[in-house]
């Protein structure tokens, strides 16, 4: 077949687009002039000048055009999109571009040109590279950052939360209260403990908990799907489970034995005399402290 005509219709069907969505963001526009044009027949007719007026309906038009031995380019854009300040900013890109494209090798290809100046690739080349800072030796790890603050400062608010507020002293003591619910279930440094949970200060109080007596939490969201949540779970080979009462026709629906499960608002309600005493292991930077599960996209 010689030659086949594709609406856009058809193209924006067969990419799967939506009718209502534009089927493109931009549109480039290739246009070539001949300056000096050889004359017509005998009666000398040459092309002196030409102008022309254009009009889409997308947010931003390059329009090049080759004049002679020079390359032109018109940028179209609409106002309610776009504004000037930003236009001028991939003027100055593409110039960038083009630039490059010019003092280089016929081998080189569009993947090896850069859209960054000289400057602006020192810049990241810089930030990259991070900084070094000192940090106290005492608050390398986020518990004892925690610690480190409640020592200085007990009485400051840590948490708030639907307009109630804790102390970093009353964070501590209700983490506490959770931290030797877990020693008395058995937990050991460098196990996993589930955290079901949506948002909540409840959440605060187990994360800590677990850090403390050198756990390692792993988050869930309660809002997923209970098929995801029993895959963590079966992963983690059982773990100990935290949550609250508020969960506890979903981890019924999980079939969790909840001898391993203890519901955080329930185990702050404990008597204040129950012993809050338990082992606060020495830990390192090499210690995990959490892990998460992603969707695989992050």
């Amino acid at each position: 077949m010689a030659h086949e005509h594709a609406s856009l219709v058809d193209i924006q069907k067969w990419a799967g687009v939506l009718a209502d969505t534009p089927l493109f963001q931009s549109l480039l526009v290739y246009d070539k002039f001949r300056e000096n044009a050889p004359s017509l027949n005998d009666q000398q007719i040459q092309c002196t000048a030409h102008s022309g007026v254009n009009f889409t309906e997308y947010p931003l038009t390059a329009a090049f055009a080759v004049v002679g031995d020079r390359l032109a380019l018109l940028l179209e854009y609409n106002t309610n999109v776009y504004d000037s300040a930003y236009l001028a900013f991939v003027g100055d890109l593409i110039d960038t571009l083009l630039t490059q494209m010019l003092h280089s090798t016929p081998a080189t290809t569009l993947k090896d040109a850069t859209l960054l100046s000289g400057s602006e690739l020192a810049t990241i080349t810089t930030w990259s590279q991070g900084t070094t800072a000192t940090y106290d030796s005492k608050c390398l790890l986020l518990h004892d950052a925690f610690l480190h603050n409640l020592a200085i400062r007990p009485d400051c608010f840590a948490l708030e939360s639907n307009g109630q507020r804790w102390t970093y002293a009353q964070v501590h003591h209700e983490a506490r209260i959770v931290a030797s619910w877990l020693m008395r279930q058995g937990h050991k440094v460098g196990y996993p403990v589930a955290l079901v949970f949506s948002r909540s200060p409840e959440y605060i109080f187990s994360v800590l908990a677990v850090l403390l007596t050198g756990g390692i939490y792993v988050p869930i969201d309660a809002q997923v799907t209970a098929t995801r949540i029993r895959d963590v779970l079966n992963d983690l080979d059982n773990p100990l489970i935290i949550s609250v009462l508020s969960h506890i026709a979903l981890l019924k629906e999980l079939a969790c034995d909840f001898k391993r499960v203890g519901f955080c608002d329930e185990i702050l309600q404990l008597p204040r005399e129950t012993d809050l005493t338990h082992p606060c292991p020495r830990l390192s930077t090499d210690s995990l402290a959490y892990i998460i599960f992603t969707s695989g996209t992050t």
